[in-house]
């Protein structure tokens, strides 16, 4: 077709019928001559009774063909309805017949088979665009309009209907959505480990119990904040204590056997992750504090010592003479030595009133109620309820078992105490954890982010201990975190995105640059794995390291700036590291919150039944979509037996595009695969994300 007749039929030619019925006429000022392609909208001025002509500007009559070259039959054109007509060069034929958008077949009586017209908006916009239909002899058609008629809701999902503009697209995204990480189970989580494959080929004999012998090699210096597993991470032992550098004792009894083992640092606590420090003792609730009373009596009190109500409310032990005393068992002590504790206690006088005659707290640490200890450290805090409210902060140097109160003076009355756990001393013999321990979500939890339009913002819930947490992502990781993964942190300083770990064809490496830019200095990772390559790029260059402050502070231009996040990622990771360089300060995690703004969803969109009478050979598909180059046009699929067996449909677009981004798409399938069935359907699927648009589509069957 050449430039000049294209120009031409691209012209919206609109005219009102006049004359005789079935001798039809119409002017139109803009048309000089007659010429093949030629396209006009004609109102209709009156009912046909059968075969028809129309004449335009009197260039003289030419008959008018159905869609299919033949003659019309009587009220294929209806008064005032209008029809789309094509000049072939020697006659007019029918694009767009008189029917509305509401019917979707008609039925041919001598074949049973739909042959309606509802190809009318795919011909009119192929005629305009190439000069040619795709309305193909000997094809069945089934639906022309998805705004109405060609969607089967039911069983499609994602799809949104866009009443005003008659289309579909995915459902629309919100903004300022919470993508939120809570560290409640490590199942979801890959942590970084020591391994026997770090040791030779030692393995761990379980025996007695609780006491494991390594048979060569020796444990990690840090192994006392650890936890171990015998049987390949199915269940983690606390463990207790490092004896030696082939010894350790665990806190719980394990079952007698000789194993490879694994090692993990950290642990995951009532939503939170942190170091797996040890805290023995099953008496004393070192976490929350226990209130110890006669109602709540964590501890064992002596039988002859009874308690008065005398409050109604609260029960407490009433001292009958300055001897009196009462003892509260803490279970088996405490064997992390020594550990800060504060202590508050409300007592008085036998008539509930304050009584600042002291009164004496001691330790006692063995089993015979010998060898007390006076706490001698006591400061007295504003009363309560006219009683006498005092904080004793005091070291527990060795395990004690017992505690004693005792009146020295006059008669008095213990109300409640509580006991908490203030903080734990670091002593010169122990060892301090100083490791870089990384944590990230599991390649089957990692965010889909496939429907994101950006990042907005980012926020962290930590408690440091003066210790130290770091937050690091990973955009698209390949997968299983295998070759091309790479793992980014956003550089303040630099105000740049830092690769600072990858996976180089299988090798995982760590980023050595010392400055504080985008450059690279690629070192293969001691353990070639993940977590050991972010944990050593952290250990190595401070400029690795992203404070959970630093990843607050990045703004929304910034969490999209070049290597940041862009609407083609669709799926990302998010990583904790944990350092502390003390046996006991320990930093934690609770949450790791991501706020961004969501786009179109997938969409999986399905026609509705056609029965085109037999099981098809072949089906033709066409569709006016709207989609950018970059999206692609989405996916489109036929089945013949109702959706149980789909084949992909290889579209191709028809021209240029009509209008922005909307464009014409078409094919012819041959069948391969699957059942035949007489159950024809058409199937589009779009990427989240992507704001792809269905205007209309069609299908035909053929034997």
């Amino acid at each position: 077709m050449s430039e000049t007749h294209a120009s031409s039929i691209l012209k919206n030619l609109y005219a009102t019928a006049y004359g005789a019925v079935n001798a039809y006429k119409a002017y139109i000022p803009s048309i000089d001559s007659l010429q093949e392609g030629l396209y006009v909208n004609l109102k209709i001025n009156a009912d046909n009774t059968g075969s028809s002509t129309l004449d335009i500007n009197s260039f003289g009559s030419k008959s008018i063909k159905s869609s299919t070259g033949s003659d019309l039959a009587s009220s294929d054109l209806s008064t005032d309805k209008i029809v789309a007509l094509v000049y072939n060069g020697s006659e007019f034929q029918i694009l767009a017949a008189g029917t509305t958008n509401s019917s979707m077949s008609s039925v041919d009586n001598a074949t049973n088979k739909n042959t309606s017209n509802h190809f009318r908006t795919l011909d009119v916009l192929q005629s305009q665009h190439t000069g040619e239909t795709i309305i193909e002899s000997g094809w069945v058609d089934s639906f022309g309009n998805a705004n109405e008629i060609g969607a089967d809701e039911a069983n499609s999902i994602g799809e949104s209907y866009d009443n005003v503009n008659k289309l579909y697209e995915g459902s629309t995204g919100s903004i300022n959505q919470n993508s939120d990480k809570d560290y409640t189970t490590e199942s979801n989580y890959l942590q970084q480990e020591w391994t026997n494959s770090n040791q030779s080929t030692s393995q761990a004999t379980v025996a007695s119990g609780t006491t494991v012998t390594l048979s060569s090699g020796v444990w990690p210096t840090n192994a006392e904040s650890a936890r171990i597993s015998f049987d390949s991470g199915s269940t983690f032992f606390d463990i207790d204590s490092r004896d030696s550098d082939t010894q350790l004792t665990l806190a719980s009894s394990a079952t007698n056997a000789t194993s490879d083992y694994i090692i993990r640092m950290s642990a995951f606590d009532s939503g939170e992750v942190k170091f797996n420090l040890v805290e023995s003792g099953s008496g004393l609730d070192t976490t929350s504090g226990k209130t110890y009373s006669a109602g709540n009596a964590n501890g064992s009190f002596p039988a002859s010592k009874a308690f008065d109500d005398l409050t109604g409310n609260n029960q407490a032990y009433v001292a009958n003479s300055p001897t009196d005393w009462i003892k509260i068992d803490f279970g088996s002590g405490q064997s992390i030595t020594p550990i800060k504790y504060t202590m508050i206690c409300w007592n008085g006088d036998s008539n509930r009133n304050q009584n600042e005659s002291p009164k004496t707290w001691t330790f006692e640490g063995s089993n015979d109620d010998s060898n007390w200890t006076v706490l001698d450290t006591q400061t007295n805090v504003p009363t309560w309820s006219n009683l006498e409210k005092r904080t004793y902060t005091f070291i527990n140097s060795v395990a004690y078992r017992y505690l004693r109160w005792d009146v020295t003076a006059n008669q008095g009355f213990l109300d409640r105490m509580q006991m908490t756990e203030l903080e734990i001393i670091e002593s010169a013999s122990s060892n301090s954890i100083n490791e870089y321990v990384s944590i990230v979500d599991t390649f089957a939890q990692k965010e889909d982010t496939s429907s994101w339009s950006d990042i907005n913002s980012a926020s962290r819930t930590e408690t440091l201990n003066s210790q130290n947490a770091y937050y690091w992502l990973s955009y698209d990781p390949a997968s299983g975190y295998g070759d091309g993964t790479e793992v980014k942190v956003f550089n303040q300083s630099g105000s740049v995105w830092r690769k600072i770990a990858r996976n180089n064809a299988g090798t995982w490496q760590y980023n050595n640059d010392a400055t504080n830019t985008a450059t690279e200095n690629w070192t293969n990772a001691t353990t070639n794995d993940m977590l050991h390559a972010v944990s050593q790029a952290m250990s190595s260059q401070a400029n690795n390291r992203m404070t959970g402050a630093e990843l607050a502070a990045i703004t929304d231009a910034e969490w999209e700036a070049a290597n940041g996040f862009s609407t083609s990622v669709n799926s990302l990771a998010r990583g904790v590291t944990l350092h502390s360089t003390s046996s006991t300060q320990n930093p934690s995690v609770d949450q790791y919150r991501i706020n961004y703004d969501s786009d179109n969803v997938a969409m999986d969109l399905r026609s509705k039944t056609f029965d085109p009478g037999s099981s098809p050979a072949s089906a033709f598909i066409w569709a006016k979509v709207e989609h950018t180059d970059v999206d692609g046009a989405g996916t489109f699929s036929i089945s013949r037996n109702g959706g149980s067996n789909w084949e992909t449909v290889s579209m191709v677009q028809q021209g240029e595009a009509i209008s922005g981004d909307v464009r014409i798409l078409r094919s012819v399938h041959t069948f391969t695969t699957g059942s035949g069935g007489e159950d024809l359907r058409a199937r589009y699927v779009t990427e989240a994300g992507k704001p792809q648009k269905l205007h209309a589509w069609g299908l035909q069957a053929r034997d």
